[in-house]
């Protein structure tokens, strides 16, 4: 950033607009639903791969697909 534009965001009629997310951090917060985990929908069922690589629970079948072979 050159001197002209750093004025510009320290200026308060500038058009720059910064902004702070202070929520959690997604990396951190979020997990990799793997098989044996349980479902994320019912809390019941443990999630297994089914014929087509997708993992499904056999409680309330819920599946998540998303893989490539």
């Amino acid at each position: 950033m050159d001197d002209e534009q750093i004025n510009k965001l320290n200026d308060p009629k500038g058009m720059a607009l910064i902004v702070e997310y202070a929520g959690p951090d997604p990396v951190k917060t979020s997990r990799e639903v793997r098989a044996g985990d349980l479902c994320p929908q019912c809390q019941e069922g443990r999630l297994d791969y089914d014929g087509l690589l997708n993992l499904a629970c056999p409680k309330c079948g819920y599946a998540l697909g998303g893989c490539f072979t």
